[in-house]
């Protein structure tokens, strides 16, 4: 039993689960039952078995020596870069109401003038606080405008440096501070307006049409149209279904990036079994990962000096680049290979993941281009128009002067080809991933620099659960190299001695290589 095993155990789980809620962002309950389920696994497995305790202690380095645990990276690049963009939208559906109209009829001609000034001063008393608003201006809207406006011109002064431009947007804060004085200006107008709807207008509506109930009548007008401009939908419905396709042609990639946000657990399951890998390879293979002389090393050459038997130490300058302590500064042959090869895979996934962060920000850009190429407004009017004059006094012509200028209304009115509504806006790219992202590629540098000698705690968590396999690794290291010595002066004297038979020199050379 260990309560240090435990312990670690619920340390491991609780920062797994910790990286799983702030970096990856998932789900708390998803978190909760991922954390509680870990530490139970991991603190009752590593407090009362042995075997569970090394096979985790030798995962921790393999985190050093393995690409599984980067899978996070590209849960957190890729979604969030094709988030961005996802995010980005199209044309809103944009709305062109009709001007309204309304028709009020009257007794005589006599009272048409006075009923409406009377009805002009009651709207503008209704709407003093509207009217107040209007003619003063928003200082929060005329600051964000003014600030819009010093963006556009610095990126036309500036087409080359538009990056700089952006620094005119942090000033927008202030504006929120002009906002909160703008409620003072209009603060009476606004009761006016308020006590105006409610004691007044209300009543006086409702007067108004019981009088105008007795004086109604229907007139029925029917009149065919045929117009046919190629097109069965409006803007705004094109635009929502062209939004709709790509969405649901988008949907499986998201799909597919949110199952990668999910690889993490199998990451874990992925070390466990290196570690077990290890493990099995340490027990069986003598000359696996054997190339460290430890301290009990050396006390194993001083015993064989001690008996009079053959020593290895020190090593020869060949020896010692193959050979090495598991404290040394420099790398071993095998490790100088890993380290290039670790070092190429970062290098070449930093460029990939830069690519992926270089085309989000592009897209931002090229979208943020168009909406300011599009800023102006395009209005499109009826190129003929039809006037109808009603000539003739009386009640009856009244009314259908009415109805006929309702009818010029409906003709001069204008429709938006390019409206400010329809701008596409583009959201910009997340800052916060770009940090995060940044700080994986540090990390994994860190990894590929000083992994290597992180690697080396594997044979020590090994050597410390089995000592005596430890020992017979050791004295298979010692025979290695004592055989290797000798089987290169075999090698040179059979060299030296076929080369002096085949040049007739004489014995004092054989004499000499023999020493």
């Amino acid at each position: 039993r260990s309560l240090g095993g435990l312990t670690l155990g619920l340390v491991l789980a609780s920062i797994y689960g910790a990286l799983v809620l702030l970096v990856q962002g998932h789900n708390v309950w998803y978190c909760l039952t991922i954390t509680v389920i870990l530490g139970a696994g991991l603190g009752l497995g590593m407090a009362f078995s042995m075997k569970t305790r090394m096979i985790v202690l030798l995962a921790l380095p393999h985190f050093f020596t393995s690409e599984q645990p980067w899978v996070p990276h590209w849960e957190l690049g890729v979604p969030g870069d094709a988030g961005s963009w996802l995010s980005t939208r199209t044309c809103p559906q944009s709305q062109h109401p009709l001007p309204s109209f309304q028709t009020i009829p009257v007794s005589n001609a006599h009272s048409l003038p006075t009923a409406r000034a009377l009805r002009n001063v009651w709207l503008w008393l209704s709407k003093a606080g509207n009217i107040c608003n209007r003619e003063l201006g928003s200082p929060q809207s005329s600051c964000y405008r003014y600030m819009d406006k010093a963006k556009d011109r610095c990126e036309r002064a500036l087409p080359l440096l538009f990056h700089i431009c952006y620094v005119v947007l942090s000033f927008k804060v202030l504006c929120d501070v002009l906002g909160a004085f703008a409620v003072v200006f209009c603060t009476i107008p606004q009761y006016i307006q308020t006590f105006i709807r409610i004691s007044v207008a209300a009543p006086l509506t409702d007067a108004l049409n019981r009088v105008r109930a007795e004086f109604e009548f229907n007139i029925s007008v029917v009149h065919h149209f045929s117009v046919n401009l190629n097109a069965s939908k409006s803007l705004g419905e094109v635009s929502a279904d062209i939004m709709e396709a790509v969405q649901q042609h988008m949907e499986p990639y998201h799909r597919a990036l949110e199952f990668l946000s999910y690889l993490s657990i199998f990451a874990i399951l992925f070390l466990c079994y290196h570690a077990v890998r290890y493990r099995r390879r340490y027990l069986r293979d003598d000359t696996f990962d054997n190339i460290y002389i430890t301290r009990r090393f050396v006390e194993l050459d001083l015993r064989c000096a001690e008996q009079g038997k053959p020593t290895v130490l020190p090593l020869s300058a060949l020896e010692r680049g193959r050979y090495i302590p598991p404290g040394a500064l420099w790398l071993s042959k095998r490790e100088r290979r890993q380290y290039g090869v670790q070092l190429f895979r970062f290098l070449r996934h930093m460029l990939l993941g830069l690519s992926i962060l270089l085309a989000d920000y592009s897209i931002f850009w090229l979208l943020d281009l168009f909406r300011h190429q599009l800023s102006a407004e395009i209005v499109a009017r009826a190129p003929s128009t039809m006037t109808i004059s009603v000539n003739g006094t009386g009640y009856t012509s009244e009314i259908f002067q009415d109805l006929v200028s309702a009818f010029n209304t409906l003709q001069e009115g204008e429709v938006s080809v390019l409206s400010q509504v329809c701008l596409v806006q583009p959201a910009e790219p997340d800052n916060g991933t770009y940090i995060t992202i940044g700080i994986l590629y540090g990390i994994w540098l860190f990894i590929s620099v000083f992994g290597s000698y992180m690697a080396r705690l594997r044979r020590a968590v090994c050597a410390a659960y089995f000592p005596s396999r430890e020992q017979e690794r050791l004295a298979f290291l010692h025979n290695i190299i004592r055989a290797r010595r000798e089987w290169l002066v075999f090698s040179l004297r059979q060299v030296g001695t076929r080369r002096l038979a085949d040049t007739g020199k004489s014995r004092l050379f054989l004499i000499l290589i023999a020493r």
